[in-house]
């Protein structure tokens, strides 16, 4: 009753403001939007490592263009895509100089971003000698007009790389040695402007290794014999023994339906607390009888460890004396 009576006179205070007070509120409001949009565009340039937000393309500034010719006309969003589209693809009067304008200006933009993002990169690292090869080899397929094969055509770059003469690889072996030493160059002027980059990458490595160590899965600990019994029983085994089988018994109980969901895991729990003592006897028979076979299938593996590093050690010392 507070709260709403706290609402109550809020609202009448917001009715009784005069127009200027009002106006001032709303300038207010404008202001802290604007600088908080501001701030969000540079937290996303800052996490995207400098490079700024990639500009609108031809259509995005088409419909800025002519947001208020059709506003007036249309009712909704989706009204407005559709009539700006329709005035997109088949402009008439003004719309088509607007739609070359916006052609213009966004090939303009987009050169320009290109550019200021690349400076944001690091340089690519150089094609190898072979590289180099392939490429030309595959130009001059396409220039001759050949269909090849990938499978087929990675067989012949390679057949011509080895038949190739020492003179013709010394100079994919030359153009190669200078991209990388352009290379080198080019990432030292940038590591030079941009020294944040290093520790940027060091700092995500960090933290996909933190992640992946948190994501590691717990250490798994030995069932008990009690929950070996249950699993024979709502699993089913995957054989026979002794003339009967669980999987058959567990189907028959259900009535021919499929365990799923908790539903199934409820029905399950449920028949085997239903169950006697020594209804239960059989599976838990088959459970110890698992515990056991898989500590002697342990024990028999440790004793292989340890008799293979005995045998090391024999032969090391061996070794040794000779």
């Amino acid at each position: 009753k507070r709260v709403a009576d706290v609402k109550a006179r809020t609202r009448e205070l917001w009715q009784s403001m005069d127009s200027a007070a009002r106006k001032d509120l709303e300038q207010r409001v404008e202001q802290s939007r604007a600088a908080y949009l501001v701030a969000v565009e540079q937290a996303k340039t800052t996490a995207r490592g400098g490079i700024p937000k990639r500009p609108p393309n031809a259509f995005q500034l088409f419909c800025k263009e002519v947001k208020s010719t059709i506003s007036a006309e249309v009712t909704g969003l989706l009204q407005f895509q559709q009539r700006a589209k329709a005035m997109w693809d088949a402009p008439t009067g003004d719309a088509v100089a607007t739609k070359q304008r916006c052609l213009q200006l966004a090939a303009q933009t987009l050169e320009e971003w290109r550019a200021e993002a690349q400076r944001h990169q690091p340089p690519k690292r150089p094609v190898n000698s072979f590289g180099l090869f392939s490429a030309d080899f595959h130009r001059k397929l396409k220039e001759e007009g050949k269909k090849v094969g990938f499978a087929e055509a990675r067989t012949a770059v390679v057949e011509a790389w080895k038949a190739a003469s020492p003179e013709v690889r010394k100079e994919y072996d030359d153009r190669f040695r200078t991209a990388a030493e352009q290379y080198r160059a080019a990432l030292a002027a940038f590591q030079a402007e941009h020294p944040e980059w290093g520790k940027k990458e060091t700092a995500s490595n960090a933290t996909s290794s933190q992640t992946s160590s948190a994501l590691k899965r717990p250490r798994f600990e030995e069932p008990t014999v009690q929950e070996m019994a249950f699993f024979w029983f709502a699993y089913g085994a995957p054989a026979v023994e002794n003339g009967w089988s669980m999987k058959q018994d567990i189907r028959e109980l259900l009535g021919g339906d499929g365990i799923s969901g908790a539903a199934g895991a409820q029905r399950i729990a449920g028949m085997w607390d239903a169950l006697t003592d020594a209804e239960k006897q059989k599976y838990t028979q088959l459970a110890e009888k698992a515990t056991s076979v898989r500590a002697q299938l342990l024990q028999m593996k440790s004793a292989q460890v340890g008799t293979d590093d005995g045998d090391t050690t024999e032969s090391s010392g061996s070794d040794s004396e000779n």
